[in-house]
């Protein structure tokens, strides 16, 4: 009886060893310290991976708008999230339009969402900026 037992423990264990079930491995990338670079600005597909936007430990951000370089203030509060104080360098930039819409963008943004290695800043239930972390 007892070598019964035994080998049924060892044969509920081996099993559990074995299982071809794959385990949930969503991976979250943190809010900080993760580059962010741009995949569409509202519903507009953007291809420059020159834009990015990086969160700093202490509320400071800094990025890059296409030609010119980005930095500011940014503070979280459950799921909200406002951007402060941005300056911008002022290089004499060919196209400024994608540069303009992105700091307008940013400048409203009230709200955050993270899924899996996807950054979405919203304005309210609007879609403002969509990114992919790296």
């Amino acid at each position: 009886m007892r070598i019964r037992t035994i080998m049924v423990l060892c044969a509920v264990i081996l099993s559990g060893c074995c299982s071809t079930q794959k385990e949930s491995s969503t991976l979250y990338l943190p809010l900080i310290n993760t580059r962010w670079e741009i995949i569409s600005l509202k519903t507009e597909k953007v291809t420059n991976t020159n834009i990015f936007l990086s969160l700093k430990d202490k509320g400071k951000f800094t990025g890059n708008v296409g030609c010119n370089s980005i930095g500011g203030n940014y503070a979280i509060t459950e799921g909200a999230i406002k951007f402060s104080e941005t300056i911008s360098t002022k290089m004499a930039c060919k196209d400024l339009d994608i540069e303009n819409k992105f700091l307008k963008a940013l400048s409203e943004s009230n709200f955050y969402k993270i899924s899996e290695d996807t950054l979405m800043l919203y304005s309210g239930n609007e879609p403002l900026l969509k990114f992919i972390g790296k």
